[in-house]
């Protein structure tokens, strides 16, 4: 949500998750193994007792000795040209292939970072000796070098440094660490935060989203309709158009990228088909900008998406396909807009067929307010990308926001509460979505006037961002990438602003289903465990009430225990 398209408590969490690990990681403190060096941050968790029978955790990960470079850390390399060329970011084209000690190789391209300056990034899956070398496209001595590089086991800083990069899971129905470990993604809304957030804000932001629970941040580019140049004066690009950037403004970017990845938090960038964010049809200049951006963000833990909140364009699948051609590792996505009262995201499923595609973004909107199409298509635009005929992930990337109250005179857009934030989380995840992208007005567009109602330091506090902390704590207490959308079970459906959504385990062991405001939900549980424990939970705080056991047979009636939105777990008694 923003200017161009307005169409567009925790009270059991004394301290709320400074860090998940992730979904499979056991929920203890960890430090750094080496003697020799200190872990950027120390995480210990905090999470209400959801730990429900039958389901348990791995032993934490120990991690080995390490110095120097480590897998899963940016490295790079800067290459000289030899000989000037009078447009060095057009003419000036690098491609690097490195290869492992065992024999396995990877290639990404380089890109320009000023004056005659070609730079290759990219991160290493394993330990031990990789040697590289690049070639370019005129042949250039300067840019034509090989080397090695000795490769470090990796550490246990964070998450992604523990368990490695993203990529799309075995089942293809959710993102995984390289090392399998399922990755939960809860991530939050800071579009402008690229122009508008000075560093010190950047980090007091990253912090507070970290001890919330967040696992991701997504961000765009340089919205002009948010600033035309970052809080240090820089500018994108140096000309008008984008033939020609800035390679400070973007090394700029890239920093806040580092910054969130040091502390665990994954970025996904959107918007590289239109990196001004005037909504144009991106052409070959904007697919070449959009490899060089990917090059540079090659070593780091990015999602790219080409496309900010527009209908299908197929000018964005050749942007895609570009980045793909850039960084044949990145995982890509969309980020379609929102076309309301559809019976499914149209402009989302038409990207499904396209191979760059990686995962599916979704995007079930703001709505104008309108709660009947804000919950019913969090679940049916969820179901229909589920569907799809090529399984991938799916992200609900940008559901109702949270105004609090701020928006009174400003529109239904702007009446997001606490309340729709649950619901639109929990109603995605149970059908068919395996994350869920949350936001806050003050904080996506980064009011920076203290006075004002949105402010973002405000807007970074809302109950909300607590509330969702909850849902991270509920889903990472079960194997939630297991969980298979069941509507079909829920015998009592509902509709509009009441709409049920429920899954279960493929073994029959876990259901759960969410209620946003409906005083029962009927069941058929045939094919689920002979004898299921019930648990409800409090979305709003946590708290969990234990309504004793059940056969797993037949339809059964299940009454909320209290006024307002609860969340029903049906989990296998042994």
């Amino acid at each position: 949500m923003r200017p161009a398209c307005l169409r567009l408590r925790l009270g059991v969490l004394s301290l709320i998750i400074i860090m998940l690990l992730s979904s499979m990681s056991s929920f203890a403190q960890i430090g750094a193994a080496a003697t020799n060096t200190q872990p950027l941050y120390s995480y210990t968790i905090a999470l209400p007792s959801i730990h429900l029978p039958g389901i348990a955790e791995p032993p934490p990960v120990v991690p080995p000795p390490h110095e120097g470079l480590a897998v899963w850390q940016r490295w790079e390399q800067r290459l000289q040209a030899s000989t000037a060329v009078s447009d060095p970011y057009h003419d000036l084209q690098v491609q690097a292939t490195f290869t492992g000690p065992d024999g396995s190789s990877f290639r990404v391209a380089g890109f320009w970072d000023g004056d005659q300056t070609m730079v290759v990034r990219t991160m290493f899956p394993s330990a031990g000796t990789w040697s590289w070398s690049t070639t370019s496209t005129s042949d250039d001595a300067g840019l034509t070098q090989s080397g090695t590089v000795v490769v470090a086991p990796a550490r246990v800083d964070t998450p992604l440094t523990a368990h490695g990069r993203l990529v799309v899971g075995p089942t293809q129905r959710y993102l995984a660490h390289a090392d399998g470990t399922p990755f939960f993604w809860l991530a939050d809304t800071a579009w402008a935060a690229t122009v508008r957030a000075s560093d010190e804000e950047w980090a007091h932001y990253l912090d507070t989203r970290l001890a919330q629970g967040f696992s991701a941040v997504q961000i765009s580019l340089a919205p002009t309709w948010s600033a035309t140049t970052d809080r240090e004066g820089r500018a994108p690009f140096l000309s008008e158009g984008i033939s020609q950037p800035n390679p400070a403004f973007w090394e700029g970017m890239a920093d806040k990228v580092a910054a969130a990845n040091a502390r665990g938090l994954v970025v996904l960038v959107i918007g590289l088909a239109d990196p001004l964010d005037e909504l144009i049809t991106p052409g070959a200049e904007e697919q070449y900008f959009a490899g060089q951006l990917a090059a540079r963000l090659a070593g780091d833990h990015v999602l790219l998406a080409p496309s900010f909140d527009r209908p299908y364009l197929p000018e964005m699948d050749a942007v895609g396909a570009a980045i793909r051609a850039a960084v044949p590792q990145a995982l890509i996505t969309q980020h379609p807009g929102t076309p309301s009262e559809h019976p499914t995201n149209i402009w989302a499923e038409a990207y499904t067929a396209q191979p760059y595609m990686s995962l599916y973004g979704n995007q079930t909107g703001h709505n104008g307010g309108d709660r009947a199409l804000v919950y019913g298509q969090a679940v049916a635009w969820n179901l229909s990308l589920w569907d799809a005929p090529t399984t991938r992930p799916v992200l609900n990337l940008e559901a109702f926001y949270d105004a609090n109250g701020t928006g009174a005179g400003l529109g239904g857009y702007r009446s997001g509460t606490a309340a729709d934030v649950r619901a639109t989380s929990y109603l995605s995840l149970l059908s068919g979505a395996s994350g869920y992208t949350y936001g806050a007005f003050g904080v996506w567009g980064w009011e920076r006037d203290p006075q004002a109602a949105n402010y973002w330091r405000n807007g970074l506090t809302f109950p909300s961002a607590t509330q969702i902390g909850v849902l991270r704590a509920v889903f990472a207490a079960q194997p939630w990438w297991a969980l298979v959308p069941q509507p079909e079970r829920i015998a009592n459906p509902a509709s509009g602003a009441q709409i049920m959504a429920l899954a279960s385990s493929p073994d029959g062991r876990l259901t759960m289903a969410y209620l946003p405001d409906n005083p029962t939900i009927a069941i058929q549980r045939d094919g689920l465990a002979a004898t299921l424990r019930v648990t409800w939970v409090n979305p709003s705080t946590g708290e969990q009430i234990d309504g004793g056991l059940v056969s797993g047979s037949g339809i059964g009636e299940f009454a909320r225990p209290g006024a307002g939105d609860w969340l029903l777990i049906l989990a296998a008694s042994q």
